[in-house]
């Protein structure tokens, strides 16, 4: 709940502040539901969006629409009982939860590159029949979960080869 509570800060945060133009320069002001930013220079007038390069970018919902199915979801409120608590379709609420979710995905398999290294300890650990997950004895305390398809030991070896770096294993 707490974190909740600190995003809805930082959007108040964000409705308050004024964003300098990306093509000119001066003072632009809110245009649409807080995420859209408008030129006031009369000769430049351009558009952008908070956004943009996310997957929500272009979506018709508002920005406060997805958090609140996004937080609903998080949650385990059912996607039938969110769409009628926000009056708009099933395939809505399903179509943010799957962006969520792949966004997630993404950022958790592209950003984290390799684990471990000279010196470093990685904790390996398997989780359930279908999660294996990898934690670094550092202070960043990298983490990677992998969901796997089976526990065999080539599957593990395959992942380990791919996001630990080459060093002994502790188990």
């Amino acid at each position: 709940m707490a974190v909740w509570k600190n995003f809805l800060k930082f959007l108040k945060y964000i409705e308050k502040t004024s964003k300098s133009c990306i093509k000119c320069g001066p003072i632009s002001k809110k245009y649409y539901e807080n995420v859209i930013f408008r030129c006031t220079w009369s000769k430049c007038r351009s558009k952008w969006s908070l956004l943009k390069n996310t997957p929500f970018y272009n979506n018709k919902l508002g920005i406060n629409t997805m958090l609140l199915i996004i937080k609903s979801w998080s949650v385990n409120v059912k996607y039938k009982a969110i769409a009628e608590f926000l009056g708009i379709s099933i395939k809505s609420v399903r179509k943010i939860i799957s962006l969520t979710v792949n966004s997630i995905e993404n950022s958790v398999y592209v950003e984290t590159g390799i684990i471990g290294g000279p010196g470093i300890v990685v904790e390996i650990d398997e989780k359930g029949v279908w999660i294996f997950g990898m934690v670094e004895r550092t202070p960043q305390r990298k983490i990677v979960f992998v969901p796997v398809d089976n526990r065999r030991a080539t599957t593990l070896e395959e992942l380990l080869k791919k996001i630990c770096s080459p060093r002994i294993y502790h188990t």
